[in-house]
């Protein structure tokens, strides 16, 4: 119900999903499943029609660090839009984006990465954590991080 009601007010706004699996030794099998489970709930429960995914990576990399080697071994088995990499350029290329992620280790654990992807995307206008565990759902409005952050820098 959530996600219903949120596309529906930001009918102008595109939405990109990311999911991120870590490289903790799997098989490619085993990591092209998780992948694939990710990228079908994403698609299910935030309606989805651009995705992309980093199939190896470890949450604290930084987001332009990732996937700078294309892994087709996964990739070519995935029904995806693109890496780390192509999600950057799609951010970019569109007037205003909502980015959709799988809790919020599945984006990143570095805040300075959050600070970094808001500063420079300036079309990014929403993050959406998705945590399929609970109901509630979290929106990031990118003003208010922007504030924040210009709070914090006038402290310093």
């Amino acid at each position: 119900m959530f996600w219903k009601t949120f596309i529906t007010t930001t009918l102008s706004i595109r939405f990109a999903r990311y999911a991120r699996t870590s490289p903790t030794g799997g098989d490619v099998t085993n990591r092209t499943r998780l992948l694939k489970s990710m990228i079908m709930n994403l698609k299910e429960r935030s309606y989805a029609t651009k995705v992309f995914v980093s199939p190896c990576s470890w949450a604290s990399t930084p987001l332009e660090s990732r996937d700078l080697r294309p892994n087709s071994a996964i990739m070519d088995n995935l029904d995806v839009d693109g890496n780390t990499q192509d999600l950057l350029v799609y951010i970019k290329s569109v007037s205003h984006v909502c980015l959709v992620v799988i809790d919020f280790a599945g984006l990143t654990t570095r805040s300075e990465d959050i600070i970094k992807l808001v500063k420079t995307n300036p079309s990014l206008k929403k993050i959406a954590v998705e945590i399929f565990a609970q109901c509630n759902e979290s929106v990031w409005e990118i003003r208010k991080i922007k504030q924040r952050i210009k709070n914090k820098n006038k402290e310093i």
